[in-house]
């Protein structure tokens, strides 16, 4: 599978992001979110239907799965997919779609974005990797054409939710509140997921909707969701620790970081709260 490398590899020192993408336990996490994911969206997971689109981005492409269904789902279109990190050779890659290794902001000065260009971008839980999502969308903006559509799917891991769905559990723990509060030092808005529509309405997009997924923590009956509960137990926890860790170095001592992950393993992650959850928000609009 061939893939343009612009920008080498490696963190900046303004980075948000810090799982290492280029290493192949990464390679096989992202992997398996990405199926979970479309398997709790009933194997659908593209909400946007552009009529006869000729070119496509999906913005931060990980894998490459989702870049690959696009392909697969507009044979006609010319479909994009770039990542900072290099897309591994795991997929079967249609013709139709070529990989770019390089920062969205950074391709932007090159020729692979052109203005104007594209009529559907996709975009998946990028909520560790972007800052202002204001200018992350108005740079979504630029490459869109006239009438093209935006689709982004982000989950929020700040709020946790039992049986009732509506009203968050756990906003007494304090791990919880302190990775809220570490990531907002860090200019993140890890909840983004909940505010995707209101951003999309402030930037001028039209006929932007809504839906809601729920992601499991606890056993549950529909079998499309016990392939993701599986996965939230397993990664989930890992992740939060590891958060905590690089968020809190430096500001905590270690025996507090390590009473915090702790903490996180016997709330949210020791299946004491039945029905326990995360929202996954997937939201689309059109550009005028």
């Amino acid at each position: 599978m061939a893939t343009t490398s612009i920008f080498t590899d490696g963190a900046r020192a303004k980075d948000t992001y810090f799982l290492d993408g280029a290493k192949r336990a990464e390679f096989d996490r992202l992997e398996r979110q990405s199926r979970c994911l479309n398997t709790v969206m009933h194997k659908s997971p593209f909400h946007a239907r552009p009529t006869n689109p000729s070119h496509i981005l999906e913005i931060g492409c990980g894998t490459g799965l989702n870049t690959c269904q696009l392909g697969r789902l507009y044979p006609k279109a010319q479909v994009l997919g770039i990542d900072p990190s290099p897309v591994p050779d795991i997929q079967d890659k249609p013709p139709n779609v070529t990989f770019t290794q390089g920062r969205f902001e950074d391709l932007l000065e090159t020729t692979v974005l052109a203005q104007g260009s594209f009529d559907y971008v996709y975009v998946r839980v990028l909520m560790l990797a972007i800052g202002d999502w204001s200018l992350f969308l108005s740079r979504i903006m630029s490459v869109l054409k006239p009438g093209g559509w935006v689709e982004m799917q982000e989950m929020d891991p700040l709020r946790y939710y039992g049986p009732s769905s509506t009203e968050p559990v756990g906003e007494g723990w304090e791990w919880l509140q302190v990775m809220r509060e570490e990531s907002l030092a860090r200019g993140l808005h890890l909840s983004i997921g909940a505010d995707l529509a209101s951003l999309m309405g402030a930037a001028g997009l039209q006929d932007v909707v809504e839906k809601q997924y729920k992601l499991p923590f606890t056993p549950v009956p529909e079998p499309e969701l016990r392939e993701v509960q599986e996965y939230m137990i397993e990664f989930t926890p890992t992740v939060v620790s590891t958060i905590l860790e690089r968020y809190c170095e430096g500001r905590y001592s270690r025996e507090k970081i390590e009473d915090m992950k702790r903490e996180s393993r016997e709330t949210a992650f020791g299946g004491k709260i039945e029905g326990l959850h995360w929202w996954m928000y997937v939201v689309v609009g059109r550009k005028a």
